[in-house]
């Protein structure tokens, strides 16, 4: 920033100046943004191993995946749910047909809170209507609440602490304590 304000010289320099600093700083949000999206989607990275009757599932973890879901989809999944998936309040998920794994098929959003499969969408943002595609909807939601719950059972896991002293067990003399982990 510094460095640009050398170079304004005139108000037109200043507006381009001006320009030049805002399109940097939104690079660098875009960036960090991108990081936490790719962290919290990785969370349920595991659900790419779930294969069902014929569909296969997608965990997009980068802006260009999701930039690309939405132009085969023509929706906003590229960019509005990006606040909601930093915060780990959504996860995004593809369903695609096992043959045509590159082809976009059903876009998904799981809603944490809820803790269920809150949308699916077919192209142009049309709601899911085949039986056999709400089942799959149905299978990942379950299969990602057990990510989560899996997940969460680790977080809770502490480690414990028992500290003995040795004259507990012998009565004669004082003797050092021993701390164990378990």
């Amino acid at each position: 920033y510094p460095e640009l304000i050398k170079l304004i010289d005139n108000q037109s320099s200043f507006a381009l100046v001006a320009k030049a600093v805002s399109k940097n700083y939104r690079l660098l949000k875009d960036k960090e943004q991108q990081e936490q999206i790719e962290k919290s989607q990785k969370r349920i990275k595991e659900l790419e191993n779930l294969l069902y009757e014929d569909y296969c599932f997608i965990v997009p973890t980068t802006q260009k995946e999701l930039i690309d879901e939405g132009e085969q989809q023509h929706n906003c999944i590229g960019h509005f749910y990006n606040d909601s998936m930093c915060k780990g309040e959504d996860f995004i998920y593809f369903i695609r047909k096992k043959n045509e794994p590159e082809k976009s098929y059903i876009t998904c959003r799981f809603d944490v809170e809820r803790n269920e499969t809150k949308e699916a969408r077919y192209r142009f943002n049309e709601e899911v209507s085949k039986e056999e595609d709400e089942r799959a909807i149905l299978k990942s939601s379950e299969f990602i609440k057990k990510i989560i719950e899996t997940e969460e059972v680790k977080n809770d896991k502490k480690v414990r602490v028992k500290t003995i002293a040795a004259n507990d067990f012998l009565t004669e003399g004082a003797l050092p304590t021993w701390t164990f982990e378990f």
